[in-house]
Formats: C-alpha cells, structure tokens, sequence
C-alpha cells in the first residue's frame, strides 16, 4: 500500500474568511491557500496566507508588501510590491513575483488584501517580522544575493518534500 500527503489540486476562486473566533486570534480577517510558483521560495505553493483587507488604501501599502489583487484573467494574484509610482488615473502598485524577472503594474484600487502571515507545514512567519523583512529587502533589491537565496530555498523545498512522502510496504 502506498500512501502520500494529499493536497488539494482546485485553485481556490475566492479568498476565504475565517471561521467566527480564529480571526482575533491570528490577527487576519482572512485565508487563502496559495497556489502557484510565482512567489518562491518566501511562499511555497500550499502555503496559507492570512489576510488583512485592504480595499484599495495604498497608504497602507509600503515597498516589500506581499498584496493579493484581481488579475485581468479574473484570478487573484499575489505579489510582492517593489515600487510605488503616481500615474495620471492614481497610485500604481509596481509588483513582481519572487520567482519572475518581469513587474506588473497594477492600480492601487485593484489591491485587496496584504498578506500578514504564511504557513506551510510546522513552518510559520509573519510578514513584519525578521524573516519575512530579510526576505522582502532580499526579493526587492534581487541581483546575486536573491538568486542565490532562491536556489537554496528551491533546493530545501525539494528535500523537504521528499520527506513528506510516506511508503508502506
């Protein structure tokens, strides 16, 4: 018999709220199971994001925020925002992937949540706190330093993987 660690393989449409109570208690109104590669290696695809509404304020917004916002596919997206710019029709969100080369701009209407805090596993880190700053300062300036935080990380999550797998003879 064979037995692996299930995981859902349906991309949420929505971000969730909380179940009445876990909400005070992680100081997030909100869950989102991430999905997708985009943001490796600070968010593995799988990890749980807490939320905090944002409804488009870019006030609260500062360089190095992960934000969930609506793509143009109708999807929600998270990025990491490496720059804030004033356009002609308002305040424009400059976001990249960690895992990509290439920034999207997107207006600062269209943010709706910043993420607080990820999990995955046994591993949990919030946003505001030393790793999740090292790893904001490190994906926002990238060059060497990023690419090399990037492959070890990758690395790391392959292993751990690996030892997630169970087989029962």
């Amino acid at each position: 018999m064979i037995w692996a660690e299930a995981r859902p393989a349906v991309k949420p449409s929505r971000p969730a709220p909380l179940p009445a109570g876990e909400g005070s208690r992680t100081g997030a109104g909100t869950v989102w199971d991430g999905i997708g590669s985009s943001m490796l290696p600070s968010i593995p695809p799988g990890s749980r994001l807490d939320l905090e509404p944002v409804g488009g304020r870019s006030e609260s917004l500062a360089i190095g925020d992960v934000v969930v916002y609506l793509g143009s596919d109708s999807e929600f997206i998270a990025h990491r925002v490496v720059g804030i710019e004033d356009g002609p029709e308002g305040c424009v969100l400059v976001t990249r992937g960690d895992n990509q080369d290439r920034d999207d701009r997107v207006p600062a209407s269209a943010a709706a949540f910043k993420v607080l805090r990820v999990s995955r596993g046994r591993i949990t880190y919030s946003t505001d706190g030393p790793i999740g700053k090292t790893v904001a300062r490190l994906a926002v300036r990238g060059g060497l330093s990023w690419r090399a935080f990037r492959r070890i990380a990758t690395r790391a999550l392959r292993l751990t993987s690996r030892c997630t797998t169970w087989r029962w003879a």
